[in-house]
């Protein structure tokens, strides 16, 4: 991130400046790898095991923030990150009744299109006191500790639910909750220049309505994992590789 952060800017080029040190270090740490559990490895400290029973998921950032791992670049590792999920909640499913442990295990949910394990987390946080009445929020439940991690965090969630983006790519609706049949959201700012500024849908319908602004010229890749049977725009399009789920749009 801090290598593709400085090449955007123009920052520590040139010999012997940042990014050609952090490169030498990247291209010297050891590759991700996948446990006999069939899971993403924690450690690659050889007798090093990984705790599925702990309340942090630092081995999945890889899928939130960075969306280093997704299905359409390395279906192996995100199979892999998908049962290191299953496994953390099989194990640990309070992890460890922190906030700061289920909201980001719901931010990863939600970049493995898992809306089930994001839905389950949502309604722990809203069901056993992570909130006091002003609406601030609790490290712990039952109002134990007053910390703002859980009430900071969870529009994050709500937008990660409904909008997930990367350079290149929008997905609409990646883990929606199955009770959110019929909603809305507005102004959602992506990771690739691309504002929704309006998005609804509707289930019973099978439909998706929304409204795209781009800062630049570009293709995008919108994607919607339960298919996209027909689509109307103003803008071009064309076919994905990525198959019926997807479409290239011209914003």
């Amino acid at each position: 991130a801090l290598i593709q952060t400085c090449n955007t800017l123009g920052l520590d080029q040139g010999a012997g400046q940042g990014v050609e040190t952090w490169s030498n270090i990247l291209n010297k740490l050891p590759p991700y790898l996948i446990n006999s559990n069939g899971a993403l490895q924690e450690w690659s400290w050889p007798g090093l095991n990984g705790r599925y029973n702990h309340r942090h998921s630092s081995q999945l950032v890889t899928v939130w923030p960075y969306r280093e791992i997704t299905p359409e670049n390395n279906l192996a590792l995100f199979n892999a990150a998908v049962t290191t999920l299953a496994k953390k909640d099989a194990n640990n499913f309070n992890y460890e009744n922190a906030g700061h442990g289920l909201l980001h295990s719901a931010l990863i949910a939600a970049g493995l299109n898992n809306s089930q394990a994001l839905t389950a987390k949502l309604l722990r946080l809203t069901k056993e006191d992570f909130y006091y009445n002003s609406l601030i929020s609790s490290h712990y439940i039952n109002h134990g500790t007053f910390c703002t991690d859980t009430c900071n965090a969870m529009p994050g969630v709500m937008m990660e639910m409904l909008v997930s983006s990367r350079p290149g790519v929008l997905e609409l609706l990646p883990a929606l909750p199955p009770t959110l049949d019929q909603e809305a959201i507005s102004g959602v700012k992506g990771r690739n220049r691309v504002t929704v500024q309006n998005l609804s849908w509707n289930i019973g319908r099978n439909s998706v309505t929304c409204t795209l602004k781009s800062d630049i010229d570009q293709s995008i890749t919108l994607i919607e994992r339960g298919g996209i049977n027909t689509l109307s725009t103003s803008a071009m399009v064309s076919p994905s590789p990525l198959g019926q789920v997807a479409r290239v749009i011209q914003l």
